[in-house]
């Protein structure tokens, strides 16, 4: 593949990684796309991580390595690593995952058609011991991504690639203050700034599930998610011109999140859904945000809620739910 083509940095931080860390550093190094830097960072790793990455920079000489004299953790590493790269394309990764051999030539090749895409993702595969490989996409269009930040994070973060020709270096940094679910936090700022986004359809990257996957773990610290999920939101809510009152804000946030539907009364969700309903009408937007209500429909059934059953089943907002889910589920 020829120089001409655009610089690819792929950035990788790793943490006590030494079981997966090889077979993940191979999948870069065995893409399509050649014309590229693997920028790993070992973020002070106490068990072999170091000595398996500097075995792989001796067989390959685009691997970068650079090592942290403590634990920074993860939101340090990456700032870290984007002030490293110097690609005019970055694509994160995470140190357990595998990309797929066509990933980057795919995303390159997707970037350089859509120039104005600053932000880029694809589907995942998800596996792992104990867990059933299945495929999760995500929103593709720009409009729809934006949409879906009023629920989750619109993307798959470690398949994402970052366009440095339409990102102003000073834009792209993680805020420290959001510490995992800082990329989410990421896609509300960068939106504010009015930049475009994408997802590829087919997946790109296989996504492993561990016990001590960051994604398990902040299932843990729900209070602790709930805080950060109420600024960030609330950054958003205020880019989208919506005024919602802290209280109705508080209740939303609630139920973005089944742990937390203990927490919030039929009536509360009631509430959400009047008045989001009526402020910002928006078809995407309620796609995504009358799963919620499905949601909380299923698991008061499951609790044997009576009165929240009662009050949900004669209401249009739960026909209308299974109606959107059946449609996400086979478009």
């Amino acid at each position: 593949m020829s120089s001409t083509l655009p610089f690819v940095s792929v950035l990788i931080p790793c943490y006590n990684a030494e079981s997966y860390i090889e077979s993940s550093i191979r999948s870069v190094m065995n893409q399509t796309y050649k014309n590229i830097e693997i920028v790993v960072i070992n973020d002070g790793s106490t068990d072999k991580t170091k000595e398996v990455l500097l075995k792989l920079s001796k067989e390959d000489i685009r691997i970068e390595y650079y090592e942290n004299e403590c634990n920074l953790r993860l939101v340090k590493t990456l700032n870290k690593g984007l002030n490293l790269c110097t690609g005019e394309f970055i694509a994160r990764m995470d140190a357990d995952d595998i990309c797929f051999p066509n990933r980057l030539e795919k995303q390159v090749s997707f970037l350089q058609t859509n120039k104005d895409v600053a932000i880029l993702g694809s589907a995942i595969e998800i596996f792992g011991e104990n867990v059933k490989n299945i495929i999760i996409k995500q929103p593709q269009l720009d409009s729809t991504i934006k949409s879906k930040m009023f629920v989750a994070s619109p993307f798959h973060h470690p398949t994402v690639m970052f366009n440095m020709r339409v990102l102003k270096k000073e834009h792209l940094f993680y805020d420290e203050n959001y510490f995992r679910i800082e990329d989410y936090e990421l896609w509300i700022r960068l939106q504010g700034l009015n930049y475009k986004f994408a997802n590829l359809k087919e997946p790109l990257l296989k996504y492993r599930i561990l016990s001590n996957s960051e994604s398990k773990l902040l299932q843990k610290n729900v209070d602790v998610k709930n805080n950060l999920l109420f600024d960030i939101l609330n950054n958003l809510f205020f880019i989208k011109n919506i005024d919602i009152n802290k209280a109705l804000l508080e209740k939303y946030v609630l139920l973005l999140n089944r742990a937390n539907f203990s927490k919030i009364s039929v009536s509360g969700v009631f509430k959400v859904f009047d008045y989001l309903e009526y402020i910002y009408i928006d078809k995407d937007f309620q796609k995504h945000f009358y799963q919620r209500w499905l949601a909380f429909f299923v698991y008061s059934v499951k609790t044997l809620k009576i009165k929240s059953i009662t009050c949900m089943l004669f209401s249009k907002r739960t026909y209308k739910s299974i109606y959107y889910f059946l449609k996400t589920k086979y478009d």
